[in-house]
């Protein structure tokens, strides 16, 4: 179980790495809240069920509880609180 979650884990930090690198960058400081908005949702466009078939290319046994548990422990290390 634990290799499992060390593999979730890696494999869902390069499912954000590619989420964020997928449009250039760009200074975001002078954005407006709205700006920042649609930068998000450009930026972070992938759905739920995209996520899980990634993940289950690399985990094919990994259930909707083990990717709640992720979300919730915050094991996917993205979390700036």
């Amino acid at each position: 179980m634990k290799k499992a979650i060390i593999k979730l884990v890696y494999t869902l930090t390069l499912v954000l790495i590619v989420s964020c690198t997928s449009h250039p960058p760009y200074n975001t400081a002078n954005l407006t809240e709205e700006e920042r908005i649609s930068r998000i949702k450009l930026d972070f466009s992938r759905t739920e069920e995209e996520i899980k078939q990634y993940i289950r290319k690399y985990i094919p046994d990994v259930t909707n509880e083990h990717i709640r548990w992720w979300e919730e422990s915050k094991s996917t290390g993205m979390y700036d609180y």
